[in-house]
């Protein structure tokens, strides 16, 4: 079931241009792939450390994920994009808002369904990316990315109705 999710992904993510390979594109591709492959075995890393953590709130474990990660990341911040009021503005309701209490809700889960839970929810990044494209910014999707859309969405509802019945 995971593996149909991966394909549906991969549907999503390429839809038609899956089979267009163009030379000056594709090296930006095995370049994003990879960075994809890093930040995923990161992503199950500090969801296998997150699970092991006791004692800690998932608040204070978001605090200190966010921070390590904001301070990693400041080398590549352009400041005279992000000095100004509104700049400031966007990055502290990004940080504590969106981010900050997504990963509070996340780390209050983590401890309490199964990793191939885990596994089959994060495949709703896309299809939430997907989405917002759509009815935000009008980005029409190809047949191969509603083909991806469906499969994402029937193996992620599969997981649950197996794990339900695990639990019963």
């Amino acid at each position: 079931m995971l593996l149909s999710a991966l394909v549906g992904v991969l549907l999503i993510s390429f839809g038609d241009n899956i089979f267009d390979h163009n030379q000056d594109d594709f090296s930006s591709l095995y370049l994003g792939i990879a960075l994809a492959f890093v930040a995923a075995i990161f992503y199950a890393l500090i969801t296998l450390l997150t699970r092991r953590v006791e004692g800690m709130s998932p608040a204070l474990i978001a605090f200190f994920q966010v921070n390590i990660g904001s301070f990693l990341l400041l080398p590549f911040v352009d400041s005279t994009k992000i000095m100004t009021e509104s700049g400031l503005i966007y990055v502290i309701v990004l940080g504590v808002v969106h981010t900050g209490v997504m990963y509070i809700l996340l780390y209050g889960a983590v401890r309490k369904i199964t990793i191939y839970s885990i596994a089959a929810i994060s495949f709703f990044y896309p299809i939430t990316a997907l989405i917002i494209d759509l009815l935000v910014f009008g980005v029409e999707l190809t047949s191969l990315q509603y083909l991806g859309l469906v499969l994402v969405m029937c193996s992620s509802v599969s997981v649950s109705l197996i794990e339900s019945k695990r639990i019963i």
